[in-house]
């Protein structure tokens, strides 16, 4: 996230993100405008439950592809920790 305020106005400039498919079964693949420095990737279940961290290391990516084939049906949200914002995501998966 950028911010300016050379004017006394902020301005915040946000990478937008685009999940897809929605819903999903095998896999979703997840589209970012511009390349990013990604910290973590956290599953949690509708609950609210942390499933998992699916970036162990920190990784610079346009795009990422995750495997849900383990997932059951329902729903679940992402939460993308970059270096500069915080992402959140919902898909759902049908078997």
């Amino acid at each position: 996230t950028a911010c300016s305020a050379s004017n006394g106005i902020y301005q915040i400039e946000v990478n937008k993100s685009t999940l897809y498919p929605n819903p999903a079964n095998a896999s979703i693949y997840i589209n970012f405008e511009q390349e990013l420095t990604i910290n973590s990737i956290n599953l949690y279940s509708v609950n609210g439950k942390n499933l998992n961290n699916l970036v162990s290391n920190k990784i610079s990516a346009q795009g990422i592809l995750i495997n849900t084939e383990k997932l059951n049906t329902g729903n679940y949200f992402l939460t993308i920790t970059t270096d500069k914002q915080i992402i959140n995501q919902s898909f759902t998966i049908i078997k």
